[in-house]
């Protein structure tokens, strides 16, 4: 009898232990995105204005769920052989959603067995930053910076992340003030 008890502790030690995994998880949040864009600038000076399309290049980067920063560059050609070029950055609080994208992955005994792949379906950024521009016209370069506001969206289509921006501001150039007004739409790709 006591020979039976012995070999069943024995059994059910040994089966207790044959079925015990090291089960983790792990949280990865991309939380840097690049984002290249076509992009409408309008400059609104005392005298006149100038207008003109191009490219911006953005990178940004999340502290938080909720806040994050921005830092762009953008060049554009416009009218009468002017040009601009221009580079910045921004502070943005995200209203309504949180950002970026999670990948959760479950290991069992240290070996990928689950993956889970969270994409972030749409994000409203509102923020305040500073700009510094180039003007390149037929009479000179001027240069012109300020502070400014800004709004993204972000939101999926397809497969891709698509962003819309919008930004609006206050320069001086020379004792000149210059109101720039910037949109663009573009894609994101999360790094």
């Amino acid at each position: 009898m006591r020979l039976l008890s012995l070999s069943l502790i024995l059994m059910l030690g040994f089966s207790a232990s044959a079925w015990s995994y090291d089960l983790r998880s792990q949280v990865e949040t991309q939380n840097n995105m690049l984002a290249v864009s076509g992009e409408m600038s309008s400059f609104k000076l005392e005298t006149g204005s100038i207008s003109g399309t191009g490219i911006r290049v953005d990178f940004s980067h999340s502290f938080s769920p909720k806040l994050g920063i921005e830092l762009f560059l953008s060049t554009a050609l416009g009218q009468e052989s002017s040009s601009f070029t221009g580079f910045g950055g921004y502070a943005f609080y995200n209203l309504l959603t949180e950002c970026c994208d999670q990948n959760r992955i479950l290991y069992v005994d240290g070996v990928p067995a689950v993956s889970e792949n969270l994409k972030m379906k749409h994000l409203f950024q509102v923020g305040v930053g500073v700009n510094q521009f180039l003007l390149n016209g037929s009479k000179g370069v001027y240069s012109s910076s300020g502070p400014g506001l800004g709004a993204n969206y972000l939101f999926q289509l397809y497969r891709f992340q698509i962003k819309a921006s919008a930004r609006l501001s206050e320069m001086i150039s020379n004792n000149n003030k210059v109101q720039g007004t910037f949109l663009s739409l573009g894609v994101a790709f999360p790094l």
